[in-house]
């Protein structure tokens, strides 16, 4: 049907009309055209209105006859800004992105027709996302045009691309956790190219629903499979009384610590089978201190975050998960640095910004952490160190026969050597708008030495000494070719190097020698050459390059290339085991690509897959993965988000765990990595989770996931492969055999957000089972490191403007694997000692430890003189003293043997005091 138009009658239901601007002085016309000797202009703006509507809103402004078929326009909605424009401009606007045209009769009718040219150019917007106080880049920050149905999100350098966007006025939102949403307006013209700088304002409490021209519009989610923790909840004290960077990953769900050690594990996952990355750099031991804290100071940070079951086949190749540090840049905070001082460490860091030519700057962070051993030691502490440095009468027991009939060596004097110190800095340098240069280096380095020394009934003597380094840097560009394209170049380098040395004899020395003189005479008969020293090394090389290419606004693909080089050295030996030793240099090339399609605003569908190529097996692996995000609203239940993913992982650098036969070793495995040889397949895993969060009021959340992972193929180290002659050497791949399991498990956690009262309730179930080589009768039985149930509760309370209170509790029963570790390794299977123990060591799902569980209080007082702000806290850890189980051993009595516990830590008060200048 065709229709002419000439004055129809006014329209507004959902007319979005911009006012005819004055040409002067800012007056503002009225709608109609503006008289004058020349031909009328007008100045009209339309967004997402029905291109029927506009047409007869032109055509009653300007008074034009207007003729179309029906047909030609239904459905069809336009966005049009036209300023100063003649009438036949204004249906150029209308009509450039409906693909319709028009032309003009002798007697000045226009009427419309299907356009024979190629649809117009469209608009692009590109830009950056930043933090309002500190300038620096937020990454995987969510830009919604919800008037054009589309969006973006952030990539690792804080850019977003959205092209192809139809002309005129749209309003954009920009949403990132943790931070107060920003509402801007962007006028896109055709072929043009619009960048935006976009800041967000940190905020500690959840923002209400935004609403976009009528329309409700939530931010995504973020958050879910992978948890963020900020650089305030990082430098929170941890329960070893001094900040814990790692330490506080444990808090999240899915993630567990076992205290003390600082080890974690992922969803079930063993300590080796996630990755710690600190700016895309691999730390192969973030750990110190006997493994009771993690690596890192926790001043020189801006976030952490844990990738779960389900990552994307960007964040790379593990069978458990990824765990990402990355260095704070502040560009525009009140304070240049800030100095903490607890009673195991003293931190330090200093930030600043310098101005360069033509609109660049630069930002910098040093800082560095210091253990205080030398000038205090903490008693706590020192205590649990000359508890776990006794001896050990089963592992003992091969020297002097069966382990039935031991003496008692009591201590007369154990000495112990602490020390560990980490070095962070960081720089970049913004070479325009959208290009920045980063670099960054770390160096970390920890020691422990200890020596036992029994006198009566028989002398005895034991060193333990273990030196560790971790050392690396990165350089890396972001740079924005296009309004569809941005690209990265990363360099990235690290290297890991562990000595461990132990020597341990016995004697007869005189009863009236001084302590000195039993030292010195038991000295003199100890045989190095009876104890080899072992050494690990794996350095990493690697050269990568990403890039991200927006096909379309709903369309984004992403890929990268990269080239490692990977040298592994170690040697593992001992008084009791084969030894044995590696050294190679391997190659391995790797890629990947992803493709991220929004079904709609609120439906997100990324599928992708990365390949990596072996050299060394002549081998092409492939990972493909696919996860779907949706968000939305729901009467009663408020805004909610749910993800889907599933997909195939894979490790290609393995970590293997060889359990201490010394009697007295302080640390309870000598740790290496082992790039994939000839010999093995790397591990491979299958990985399903569902992840979701609703938030049915303004203050309060509920959170949940579950995960099943079914671990195809494993690598395990076979302690039977190097039980034999000490004298005879056995071949690393020998002693590494093929196993397999899974793991399967949930959370659900409660949260309540307030202005002066955060709290935070949650429980995590967990079932990890394996087959270990050589042990258990080739049955699956629970891991040693897993917690079947854990209940945790966090309350913090802002009681005034200066004074904070906090409290932490946990409940977690259910573990097994009761007796120490090195049992089950070497001592499984021999009936003299099972005898001894009362169990047998092939049932460890029997061994179970009892509940464990303790409560925490803290407080923190903050005072502020002019520039220089002062903050006191003190923690009462392990308030009401329970004297939890870590394991079982034995010792001897005048009746034989009898089961020992080793237990945690009980009550102590720790202070702390923070200067920010």
């Amino acid at each position: 049907m065709t229709r002419s138009v000439r004055f129809p009658a006014l329209q507004v239901g959902g007319i979005l009309l911009g006012l005819v601007l004055g040409l002067g002085g800012g007056a503002l016309p009225p709608l109609h055209a503006q008289q004058a000797p020349e031909a009328p202009r007008y100045t009209m703006m339309f967004r997402d209105v029905a291109l029927e509507t506009a047409l007869g809103r032109v055509a009653e402004t300007t008074r034009i006859n207007l003729v179309y078929d029906s047909e030609l326009v239904q459905g069809r909605q336009v966005y049009c800004t036209a300023r100063d424009a003649t009438p036949e401009d204004l249906l150029r606007c209308l009509l450039a992105d409906v693909a319709l045209d028009f032309y003009e009769t002798s007697g000045g009718t226009y009427v419309l027709t299907d356009s024979p040219r190629q649809p117009s150019l469209r608009g692009d917007l590109t830009g950056i996302v930043v933090d309002a106080r500190t300038g620096e880049p937020l990454s995987h920050a969510h830009v919604i045009l919800a008037t054009a149905n589309t969006g973006a999100a952030s990539n690792e350098a804080g850019r977003f691309q959205v092209p192809g966007l139809t002309s005129g006025v749209h309003r954009v939102v920009a949403t990132h956790l943790g931070y107060e949403p920003a509402v801007d307006s962007v006028r896109v013209l055709p072929g043009d190219r619009v960048e935006r700088r976009i800041t967000l304002e940190p905020t500690a409490l959840a923002s209400k629903p935004i609403v976009v021209d009528g329309a409700e519009r939530h931010g995504p989610e973020d958050g879910l499979g992978a948890p963020s923790l900020g650089a305030g909840e990082l430098k929170k004290t941890g329960r070893m009384g001094t900040p814990d960077v790692l330490g506080r990953a444990g808090t999240r769900m899915g993630v567990y610590r076992q205290f003390p050690r600082a080890d974690l594990h992922v969803q079930g996952g063993g300590a080796g089978e996630h990755e710690v990355r600190l700016d895309g750099m691999p730390i192969r031991n973030p750990v110190t201190l006997r493994r009771l804290l993690g690596a890192f100071s926790p001043l020189a940070l801006d976030r952490l975050t844990v990738r779960k079951a389900g990552f994307g086949v960007e964040h790379g190749s593990t069978i458990s998960g990824i765990v990402s540090a990355e260095h704070a840049l502040s560009t525009s905070t009140p304070t240049y640095g800030e100095v903490t001082l607890d009673p195991m460490s003293v931190n330090a860091e200093g930030h600043g910004s310098i101005d360069l030519r033509e609109g660049r700057s630069a930002h910098l962070r040093v800082a560095a952490r210091s253990s205080v051993w030398d000038v205090y030691q903490d008693p706590t502490l020192d205590r649990l160190l000359r508890e776990w440095n006794v001896v050990d009468p089963m592992l003992l027991s091969s020297y002097f026969g069966d382990g039935t009939d031991l003496p008692a060596f009591s201590p007369v004097a154990q000495t112990a050597d602490v020390g560990f110190s980490d070095l962070h800095a960081a720089a970049r340098v913004d070479l325009g708008p959208f290009r920045s240069l980063s670099v960054s280096g770390y160096r970390g380095r920890n020691h422990l030495h200890t020596q036992f020394v029994a006198q009566d009934p028989t002398g005895m003597l034991t060193q333990d000494r273990y030196d560790w380094a971790n050392t690396a840097g990165q350089a890396r560009v972001d740079w924005t070719l296009g309004a569809r394209t941005s690209a990265a170049v990363q360099l990235r380098a690290s290297e890991h190097r562990v000595h461990r040395g132990y020597q341990m004899t016995y004697g007869n020395p005189d009863p009236g020698d001084s302590i000195d003189g039993v030292i010195d005479s038991l000295q003199q008969s100890l045989d190095p050459s009876l104890w080899p020293d072992d050494r690990n090394r794996i350095r990493e090389l690697s050269l990568e390059t990403t890039g991200q290419y927006a096909v379309t606004s709903r369309h984004h693909l992403k890929g990268g290339v990269e080239i490692s080089r990977l040298t592994s050295q170690f040697r593992l030996g001992g008084r009791f085991l084969q030894p044995t030793a590696f050294e190679d240099t391997r190659w391995q090339i790797g890629g990947y690509v992803r493709d991220a399609v929004s079904l709609s605003v609120n439906t997100t569908l990324t599928a992708g897959t990365r390949l990596t190529y072996l050299p060394i097996r002549q081998t092409l692996y492939a990972e493909p993965r696919a996860q779907l995000h949706h968000e939305g609203g729901a009467p009663g239940l408020g805004p909610y988000a749910v993800r889907g993913a599933v997909g195939l992982y894979r490790q290609f650098v393995n970590r293997f765990d060889a359990s201490s036969t010394s009697p007295t070793a302080i640390l309870p495995s000598m740790r290496f990595w082992l790039p994939v040889g000839a010999g093995h397949a790397p591990p491979r895993a299958y990985h399903a989770a569902l992840n979701g969060r609703v938030r049915p009021h303004d203050r309060w959340r509920i959170a949940g996931e579950a995960y099943y992972k079914h671990y195809a193929h494993l690598l395990s180290l076979d302690y039977t492969a190097l039980e034999g002659d000490p004298g005879t050497s056995v071949a690393p791949s020998d002693a590494i055999a093929a196993t397999d399991g899974y793991a399967l498990g949930g959370g659900l956690a409660l949260t309540r957000d307030g202005p002066l009262l955060q709290t935070t309730l949650r429980y995590d179930w967990s079932r990890s089972h394996r087959r270990f080589p050589g042990r258990f009768g080739g049955e699956r039985v629970p891991v040693p490191w897993n917690q079947p149930h854990r209940l945790s509760l966090s309350t913090e309370m802002e009681a005034t403007e200066a004074l904070r209170l906090m409290v932490r509790g946990e409940r977690g029963w259910g573990r097994s694997w009761g007796f120490r570790q090195t049992y089950y390794d070497y001592l499984g299977g021999q009936s003299d000692i099972e005898a001894v123990l009362g169990r047998s060591l092939n049932a460890p799902s029997t061994h179970v430890l009892a509940p464990r569980m303790r409560l925490d209080l803290g407080l923190r007082y903050t005072l502020q003189w002019s520039d220089l702000v002062l903050e006191a806290r003190l923690d009462v850890i392990n308030v009401f003293d329970r004297a939890n189980p870590f394991d079982w051993g034995v010792r001897p009595t005048d009746d034989g043997m009898t089961r020992t516990t080793r237990r945690l830590p009980g009550r102590r008060a720790v202070g702390g005091l923070t200067v920010r200048y």
